[in-house]
């Protein structure tokens, strides 16, 4: 099933992609914001401070702010260029999202700093995962909010081959057009995920597998 070995994607996003990788995130913003509502919206409360990890262009915060008022929505990304086209964003659409530049695996921020921390397909772009995951640990509040969602390398062959051919026909002649394929061959399995928490002894988090997806949550 899927892809054995993983073959890293990187950090770092072409510039030629990034108007592309910036309407695609645009399009899924509120499909990600009705999912975040789905699964932990009755726990986001006005006031709270909510983190999201590998925000590229802010859509996510932009619509999770408009969606739930007075929340404090902070949007990190290691690309400075995807920051610059997020904050065009911000200024179209009157959204004030703080914006943040810095590392998944060495957060600037201190410890308990938020009440809930989201990440939509962003972990795969990261060698350590571990790494993450502490540091995810150490800004979340003790009975913090969590919502990571990422693709997972070992998915049906078959399940693959079907997004994937779709993905390719959306952006035939783009530069963009592998990009699905390097993004699941850079993924991790759930076992993975489970084994870098525990190298880490966290064990407040969960780890669960979707058809496509791998979905780490808060413990309950």
């Amino acid at each position: 099933m899927g892809f054995k070995k993983r073959q890293p994607e990187g950090r770092d996003v072409d510039e030629a992609a990034i108007d592309i990788f910036g309407r695609v995130s645009g399009w899924g913003s509120r499909m990600a914001a009705a999912r975040i509502d789905r699964i932990i919206g009755k726990e986001l409360q006005p006031g709270m401070r909510v983190l999201d990890i590998g925000t590229g262009p802010a859509t996510i915060p932009m619509e999770v702010g408009h969606r739930h008022a007075g929340l404090q929505m902070v949007g990190l990304d290691v690309s400075l260029p995807m920051l610059a086209k997020a904050r065009q964003r911000c200024r179209r659409s009157g959204q004030a999202p703080e914006l943040v530049a810095g590392d998944g695996e060495m957060l600037p921020f201190r410890d308990d700093a938020f009440d809930a921390v989201t990440s939509f397909f962003a972990v795969h772009h990261m060698d350590k995962p571990g790494l993450l995951l502490a540091e995810v640990d150490r800004v979340l509040k003790r009975n913090g909010i969590l919502l990571i969602i990422d693709f997972r390398r070992d998915m049906a062959q078959a399940l693959f081959r079907m997004i994937n051919a779709a993905w390719q026909t959306a952006f035939y002649l783009s530069p963009a057009r592998f990009g699905l394929r390097e993004s699941v061959r850079s993924a991790y399995t759930a076992g993975e995920c489970r084994q870098a928490l525990a190298r880490q002894g966290i064990n407040r988090f969960e780890v669960y597998e979707k058809p496509i997806e791998i979905i780490m949550m808060r413990r309950v």
